[in-house]
């Protein structure tokens, strides 16, 4: 997934990095996240919440 989508990197001009999400291929629920960028805490918490409510990413 692109940095660019994390507001606060492009403010500062920093979209540099990544975000890897690891979904199980059976039930299509989030196992976990990695985000290495400037302004990852700003989502990372939205990650969580997904993991939480048992979202399923349709893969």
């Amino acid at each position: 997934m692109a940095t660019e989508a994390i507001q606060r990197a492009k403010q500062i001009g920093r979209t540099e990095g990544f975000i890897k999400i690891v979904i199980d291929k059976d039930s299509e629920k989030i196992l976990g996240a990695t985000i290495i960028c400037d302004g990852s805490s700003e989502i990372i918490h939205l990650i969580q919440l997904a993991i939480d409510m048992a979202s399923n990413i349709p893969i």
